[in-house]
């Protein structure tokens, strides 16, 4: 709440420099991994290539992907899989968490990143907070995120984030 209240006050500032985006995302997958093994769901890292940096703010491109790994583990099942990916498209590095979880309504799906929506699949705990802020700070790195999804079959959630 505290990170939403500075955004929406214009007062969140990032700490730029360049970051290994796809150790990040690594670190950040095999930090994951126990509580994915708990739950039963298999968490695989695709990633393969090395990638040019990214100008970003590693502690807030951090809270993004733990918090998109974390929505993915909510929303999937025992006997599931989450694909973590990272791949170069154009001037851009485009980061994808893939699930096989619940996914969400077609009606829903332009709703999820509004402030304080929360959906009917949502968890009793969280705010609705959580896909609007990442797509803020997202915003602020000059990049965009991006939904697909479909009930029953999952979700892909894409981060665009221009390199150097």
């Amino acid at each position: 709440m505290l990170d939403f209240s500075r955004l929406a006050a214009g007062q969140l500032t990032l700490r730029l420099s360049p970051v290994d985006l796809a150790g990040l995302v690594q670190d950040t997958a095999e930090q994951m991994r126990p509580r994915a093994v708990r739950q039963g769901i298999n968490l695989q890292n695709t990633i393969k290539a090395p990638f040019p940096p990214v100008e970003a703010d590693v502690d807030r491109l951090k809270q993004v992907l733990v918090n998109l790994v974390d929505n993915a583990l909510k929303f999937t099942l025992a006997g599931g899989r989450i694909i973590v990916a990272l791949e170069r498209l154009g001037q851009n590095l485009a980061l994808k968490v893939c699930d096989t979880g619940v996914g969400i309504d077609p009606q829903e799906l332009p709703l999820v990143t509004q402030r304080f929506y929360r959906g009917r699949q949502a968890p009793s705990s969280g705010s609705g907070l959580g896909l609007a802020l990442w797509e803020e700070i997202i915003g602020l790195h000059g990049g965009r995120l991006e939904i697909a999804s479909q009930p029953g079959q999952g979700t892909t959630v894409t981060i665009l984030l221009p390199v150097r």
